[in-house]
């Protein structure tokens, strides 16, 4: 599958205010001037861009995105059985999410995540709503931490 258009923001220039939208040159081929962004960049932003993507492609970030989420989903692939609340775990790279549910068949909306997933046990790992304070503790055997 590939996507028509594709918008990307705060990663994009390491936490500098820049955002853009990529798409191919037969869907964006506006006349210059008619699209204005507040995050549309700036010479400052720009560098920064740039050096972001510098620093993915030297460090070899890529890589080491699809191997640290392919051993998440590997992990996580059997939540929905062990969780009653879990409908699903999908994702790519390191963009996984947990598809909460109240009910499988027929699926339907989950409670919300304060009340929803109170009663997991602690050595459950949350890998999304805030990193911060629960991240997701995983890396692919054999990996040093860093």
């Amino acid at each position: 599958m590939q996507p028509d258009i594709v918008c990307m923001a705060k990663g994009i220039a390491s936490g500098m205010p820049l955002g853009i939208t990529m798409s191919r040159a037969d869907i964006m081929d506006w006349a210059p001037g008619s699209h204005a962004s507040t995050f549309g960049g700036n010479p400052v932003c720009i560098a920064a861009a740039l050096a972001t993507l510098d620093v993915i492609e030297k460090e070899g970030l890529l890589r080491n995105s699809s191997e640290v989420g392919n051993h998440m989903l590997k992990r996580m692939a059997d939540w929905p059985r062990k969780h009653k609340v879990v409908g699903d775990v999908r994702g790519r790279g390191l963009m996984v999410g947990v598809e909460i549910v109240k009910t499988r068949k027929p699926k339907s909306m989950g409670p919300s995540c304060a009340t929803g997933l109170s009663s997991w046990p602690s050595s459950v790992a949350f890998c999304s709503w805030d990193v911060a304070r629960a991240p997701f503790a995983s890396r692919p055997p054999g990996r040093d931490p860093g």
